[in-house]
Formats: structure tokens, C-alpha cells, sequence
């Protein structure tokens, strides 16, 4: 489809998401290796999922993340919900600074 194709495309431009499909191909690199940006992914590492090179779980390109959030905005039930709820909440859906743009 069109959308999984602008992720597609988005996420090969990102160097977040570059870096994160080559870890899922390739294998993690010791954490002192680890760029700074990409340490808030580590606790996900084991769920980050490839499929034809994109990245299925918890990550939304930078240019992306307005798009994405006004999609969840638009479906989600309240703020209090939200907050007291889990990252499944957002789809799985999460960039490091989510909670900025609430």
C-alpha cells in the first residue's frame, strides 16, 4: 500500500531507523558502541521485527511522527487514558519523545 510505502521510504532515510534495521540483520553491537539516540531502543531490541526491510514495532520516523500522531490522536479516548496506559496504547507505536507532543 501507499502508507506502508511512505514508512518504507521514510525509514530508509532516518538514521535511527537505518542504524536499527542493520542491528536487526546484522546483530546489536556491544551497549558502549551504541550511538546515544539509538540506547532507548535497547529494551526493545528483542522485539524489533523486520519485513522487507521495514520495521514493524515501536519505531516512527522523524518525518513521520506528526503524521502518526495525529492518526492516533484522532482514535484515542482521553488523555488520562492514554497516560496511565502502556505504549500498546499508541499500537505499539512510540518515538523517544512521545509524551512532548501530548
Amino acid at each position: 500500500s501507499d502508507h506502508l510505502h511512505s514508512y518504507h521510504a521514510a525509514q530508509s532515510r532516518d538514521t535511527t531507523c537505518s542504524l536499527l534495521i542493520n542491528y536487526c540483520k546484522n546483530g546489536w553491537p556491544k551497549r558502549h558502541v551504541i550511538k546515544k539516540n539509538l540506547v532507548p531502543h535497547l529494551s526493545a531490541k528483542s522485539e524489533l521485527t523486520l519485513y522487507d526491510d521495514l520495521l514493524l514495532y515501536r519505531v516512527i520516523p522523524k518525518p513521520m511522527r506528526q503524521e502518526t500522531l495525529k492518526k492516533i490522536h484522532q482514535g484515542h479516548q482521553g488523555i488520562q487514558r492514554v497516560v496511565s496506559g502502556s505504549p500498546l496504547q499508541f499500537g505499539g507505536l512510540v518515538h523517544p519523545k512521545i509524551w512532548n507532543n501530548l
